[in-house]
């Protein structure tokens, strides 16, 4: 997996020295967890970086640490969250810290991963999906040329409340 570089970002693997931001941006912020699939770490002690690495690993899954130019500081990470070879698709899922939302990070990380698959031939569907009231996250996906896919009613149930799910995809056919 390469570095990608951005105007304003660096992607590059996810790895250990990324814990503390990692636990400090998305496991142990409420606001981001409310829809994001990760447990909540109420410390840095029980917040396990090994696990989610070893994840991508035995997934065999592409994970970039998000990563401000400007300061080298991480704040967040893009991934696939699935890969469906049978019909050339990556699943692209991702996360970012509270004080980096509505700045534009994700939707230029985004746009940079759906470069690097369509132009090294991974897939020819790269796809990506929310909660239906994710209103940020979709806005993100249309963003980066996602068009509606579908909707699964009641498909997830996330801190005891189900959750319909939407999906947007991107073609390189």
């Amino acid at each position: 997996m390469e570095k990608i570089i951005t105007q304003r970002l660096i992607l590059r693997p996810l790895c250990m020295k990324d814990a503390r931001a990692i636990y400090e941006n998305i496991n142990h912020d409420p606001r981001v967890l409310e829809c994001f699939l990760s447990r909540y770490a109420p410390s840095y002690e029980e917040f396990s970086m090994s696990s989610l690495l070893n994840y991508f690993k035995s997934n065999q899954a592409c994970a970039w640490a998000i990563v401000l130019k400007e300061n080298n500081q991480c704040i967040g990470l893009i991934f696939e969250n699935g890969r469906h070879l049978e019909r050339s698709e990556i699943e692209i899922g991702y996360a970012i810290g509270y004080p980096y939302w509505n700045k534009g990070y994700v939707t230029e990380a985004f746009k940079a991963v759906i470069q690097f698959y369509f132009s090294n031939k991974f897939c020819h569907i790269i796809s990506a999906s929310a909660f239906a009231e994710n209103t940020a996250s979709i806005k993100v996906m249309k963003k980066c040329g996602l068009v509606y896919s579908h909707t699964v009613k009641n498909e997830i149930k996330w801190h005891d409340q189900l959750h319909d799910v939407v999906y947007y995809q991107i073609r390189n056919d």
